[in-house]
């Protein structure tokens, strides 16, 4: 990952959905990492700049090579068939994250990163033009869609029960800046006479929970 800041950049465009999607949902969401130069557009191989953003995505193989080996495109235009062959959609369905972590462990994180999830009209807006065959041009999507602000909320966190023996380590939730990240490490001997069988429970990826239990 980049130090680079990522900035909400935004555009006036056309009334197309796909110009909708570009100036109000790409653009302020997506654009200001995925910009020509940046880190995450070179590890990504996706610039979403709106000059370019259509070509960038439509019937183009993603980088990830665990979406490439599953036969993902970023964005198909094959209508139903290609809702669930687009890595696209995976990466922004936030309501589905617990079978993207869950499923897809190679896949990276959801997007945009170190963000909101995108409202769930922006997501109903998106799938209907996927759904539609992801047109350039026209409109095949309902703009009120987008008035719906409300977001996915993951449910609230609910620890292993308490083991009838041993020991419980709970590390309670805790804030990570954007573009910053510190992973700890740390192992003590403590001559145990016997193999102990270690459990760990993480839930919410992206808000760092953590049990273990020895």
């Amino acid at each position: 990952m980049g130090s680079e800041m990522c900035i909400r950049d935004s555009y006036a465009g056309d009334s197309s959905t796909w110009g909708i999607i570009r100036d109000r949902i790409i653009g302020p969401n997506c654009a200001g990492c995925h910009s020509s130069g940046t880190t995450f557009a070179k590890q990504s191989q996706l610039v979403l700049t709106s000059d370019v953003a259509y070509e960038q995505i439509i019937d183009r193989k993603p980088a990830n090579t665990y979406a490439l080996d599953d036969g993902l495109d970023l964005v198909g235009t094959k209508g139903l068939a290609s809702v669930g062959k687009s890595f696209l959609w995976e990466k922004i369905n936030a309501s589905e994250q617990q079978h993207f972590y869950d499923d897809h462990p190679g896949y990276g994180s959801l997007m945009p990163l170190g963000m909101d999830p995108l409202t769930d009209g922006e997501l109903k807006f998106i799938l209907h033009w996927i759904l539609e065959g992801a047109p350039k041009f026209g409109t095949v999507a309902r703009v009120d869609d987008l008035s719906n602000i409300k977001r996915y909320s993951p449910p609230p966190f609910k620890p292993l029960a308490k083991p009838d023996s041993g020991i419980q380590l709970h590390v309670e939730p805790f804030e990570v800046p954007s573009n910053f990240e510190r992973e700890f490490f740390i192992y003590k001997n403590l001559n145990n006479e016997a193999p102990i069988l270690s459990l760990i429970h993480i839930s919410e990826p992206t808000r760092r929970y953590a049990i273990s239990y020895a």
